[in-house]
């Protein structure tokens, strides 16, 4: 995130190490959207769209991750509410799907909404079901089967933080349910998992990093700490 938002698109072979690489340019100059993708393709969209002024979008735009090139034109997030998808909203995938979940509404409003797209195909999102809670500023990941959400800020000015998870079954639609509680309440945090276990990560105050065990409920447990704080790591 930055003052002067970049539409510059890079990437790394995961298998190796070494400086990034230029992709190509996504079509705007996108800021706080939301990703999701998988084997075959990158999705990402909402957020503000700097052309060259700020404005709140529901464009979604995609690339081919097996080949180099600039984004196109996927399609919208459905609803009106959906396109307020910004400010940290949390995304997950399953081989088959995409899931957009949480942001914060013009106004500065936390929402609950979440959507989800069929990512082979092109098209605008469809409404999947609500959040337990409404919040922005928080990360998703998830496995082929579930899909989990953890911390984010309830409220603006000043933020107040939830420690809470929410999980989803991917393949179905419906209201999140909820997961279990993390360790600590945190904001603009990160996630990342494995098949088995997801690892949620502190913001630019916490360095604490939680982990559960994706296929069961229950409260986080203590994995570790990150060298530093970061914002949506």
């Amino acid at each position: 995130v930055g003052l002067t938002p970049s539409n510059t698109i890079d990437f790394v072979t995961i298998s190796s190490t070494g400086d990034a690489v230029d992709f190509g340019d996504n079509a705007t100059r996108n800021q706080f959207g939301v990703a999701v993708g998988n084997a075959t393709r990158g999705v990402y969209g909402g957020g503000y769209e700097h052309s060259p002024l700020s404005t709140v979008t529901n464009n979604l735009y995609y690339i081919t991750i097996a080949s180099t090139g600039n984004s196109v034109f996927f399609g919208d997030l459905s609803r009106t509410g959906s396109s307020q998808h910004h400010l940290g909203a949390g995304g997950c995938s399953s081989p088959t799907r995409g899931v957009m979940a949480g942001g914060l509404a013009p106004g500065s409003q936390p929402i609950n909404y979440i959507d989800y797209i069929t990512i082979s195909t092109l098209g605008n999102s469809t409404d999947f079901g609500d959040l337990s809670i409404q919040r922005y500023g928080f990360s998703g990941c998830s496995n082929a089967v579930r899909g989990l959400f953890g911390g984010g800020g309830t409220s603006t000015g000043p933020t107040v933080k939830t420690n809470v998870i929410d999980f989803i079954t991917i393949a179905s639609t419906g209201n999140a349910t909820d997961f279990g509680d993390r360790t600590i309440a945190d904001f603009y945090n990160g996630a990342a998992s494995s098949p088995t276990r997801a690892i949620f990560s502190g913001d630019y105050q916490v360095v604490t990093m939680d982990a559960v065990e994706i296929m069961t409920t229950g409260n986080a447990f203590d994995f570790g700490d990150l060298t530093q704080g970061r914002l949506q790591n």
